[in-house]
C-alpha cells in the first residue's frame, strides 16, 4: 500500500510538472508568436516606407533632370546665336588667337576629328599651320579657361548628346564610341558629370520632349 501510494504521489507530480511544462511551452509559443508577429510587421512597414521614399526620389530625380534638359537646350540655343554672330563679324577685327580658334572650330565641325580618340594637339597645330602653344593660348582665350583636353572633351560630349536625341538607331554604348570616346567608363562618367544625368537618361527624357 505505500509503494502505491508512492506511486500515485509520484503519477501527481509527474502530471503537475507536464502541465507546468506545457503552460510554458504554450507561453513560449505565444511569446514566438508575437515577436515574429512584430517582426513581420516590421519589415511590411519598412518596406513600403522604402517603397514609397523610392517613388518619391525618382519623381524628383526626374523633375529634376527634365530641368537639366531644358538648360541644355537653352544652352545649345544660346551657342549657336553666337556662333552666327561671330560668322556676320570680320575677320580682320578678330585678334589672332580668335581668328585661329575661329579656323579651328570650322575644321572640327566639318571634318569631326574629335571623334579620333588618339587626335593630338600637335596634329591640329599641324593642320592649321600654327604651333602648339598658339593653338592652346586659342583654345584657353576663346573657351573661358579651358585646355586642350577638355575643349576636346565638350566636343565629343556636344556630339554624343546630338547623336542620343536624333539616332535611336545607335545604343548608348555605340554613341560614346562614335564620338570619341575609347573608354564606356569615361564616357558614362564625364556625360554625367556634364549633363548630370546618365546618357540613358538624357535619351529617355529627349523622347519626352
Amino acid at each position: 500500500m505505500q509503494d502505491s501510494i508512492e506511486r500515485i504521489e509520484i503519477a501527481a507530480r509527474m502530471d503537475k510538472l507536464q502541465t507546468l511544462y506545457e503552460v510554458d511551452r504554450l507561453k513560449t509559443e505565444q511569446r514566438n508568436s508575437f515577436l515574429w508577429f512584430l517582426i513581420a510587421t516590421s519589415s511590411c512597414t519598412l518596406t513600403l516606407i522604402i517603397f514609397a521614399g523610392y517613388i518619391v526620389y525618382s519623381r524628383r530625380l526626374h523633375r529634376k533632370n527634365r530641368i537639366l534638359y531644358q538648360r541644355y537646350l537653352e544652352q545649345e540655343k544660346m551657342e549657336e546665336r553666337v556662333l552666327d554672330a561671330i560668322e556676320v563679324l570680320p575677320i580682320n577685327s578678330l585678334s589672332k588667337e580668335s581668328q585661329l580658334f575661329c579656323q579651328l572650330s570650322e575644321l572640327m565641325h566639318e571634318q569631326k576629328l574629335f571623334t579620333n580618340p588618339n587626335l593630338k594637339r600637335k596634329d591640329l597645330a599641324e593642320l592649321l599651320h600654327t604651333n602648339e602653344t598658339y593653338l592652346a593660348n586659342a583654345i584657353r582665350t576663346n573657351t573661358d579657361g579651358k585646355n586642350f583636353h577638355d575643349y576636346i572633351t565638350d566636343l565629343k560630349l556636344k556630339y554624343a548628346s546630338r547623336l542620343l536625341i536624333e539616332n535611336d538607331s545607335l545604343s548608348v554604348s555605340e554613341v560614346g564610341e562614335k564620338s570619341g570616346f575609347n573608354s564606356s567608363s569615361t564616357y558614362f562618367r564625364v556625360f554625367r558629370e556634364r549633363f548630370g544625368m546618365s546618357p540613358t537618361y538624357f535619351r529617355n527624357i529627349s523622347k519626352e520632349k
